[in-house]
């Protein structure tokens, strides 16, 4: 069964691109490129934000995957989850209040893949404790990013199964830069191994 991996930023697909190897890589837009590894394993790298998120999946309409796994870092809306966590989501939210609840890709009963809980995708990194307080009050968010939702849009428009990932790597409050500096390359790492650990097992084979 084929699978997309999706990811804004190189740096959250950088070990698994290293692991699989890349037998040819297609440009597919200014900062979005998309990785043949193998038949059945692609990776798109699309970029930061909701409307180019959209756009890149839009060259897909016509050729796209069986199913999607969505993977990045993530800021935490509340005090359930800290710096490494890793979370699921289970809804995808905007900041307008729409909600999307594609397929969902099935993982093996008893495996972990960190708690489940709603993805909230924001225009604007949140960068305080007071917005970060009022989000997840009106959503019911547990975390913030940058591209769920769009991801999670078009796999519902298209039946498409997906499995979204994250790890947290900031507070979403005023420390959030700093931190968000000096942990996005470990904690995006640490998912990423988590996912080739655990690779046979989270892709049914």
């Amino acid at each position: 069964m084929s699978v997309l991996i999706v990811a804004a930023l190189k740096s959250e697909v950088k070990i698994l691109l290293k692991t699989w190897g890349i037998t040819h890589e297609e440009a597919v837009e200014k900062h979005a490129v998309k990785y043949h590894c193998s038949d059945d394993i692609q990776i798109l790298r699309t970029g930061v934000g909701l409307a180019k998120t959209a756009r890149v999946l839009n060259h897909f309409q016509n050729k796209r995957p069986q199913r999607i796994l969505h993977i990045g870092v993530c800021g935490a809306l509340t005090s359930h989850f800290q710096v490494g966590d890793v979370v699921r989501a289970s809804a995808y939210v905007n900041e307008a209040g729409a909600t999307v609840t594609p397929l969902s890709w099935p993982i093996s009963r008893g495996s972990y893949w960190g708690k489940e809980t709603v993805f909230l995708s924001v225009t604007e990194a949140v960068r305080s404790h007071a917005v970060r307080q009022h989000l997840s009050q009106k959503t019911g968010a547990g975390v913030t990013d940058m591209e769920s939702f769009a991801v999670a849009k078009f796999c519902e428009h298209h039946n498409l199964p997906l499995l979204s990932l994250r790890i947290v790597s900031d507070l979403a409050d005023e420390t959030a830069i700093p931190t968000f500096m000096r942990e996005f390359r470990s904690q995006a790492a640490a998912l990423q191994r988590k996912i080739l650990e655990n690779w046979v097992e989270l892709n049914g084979r």
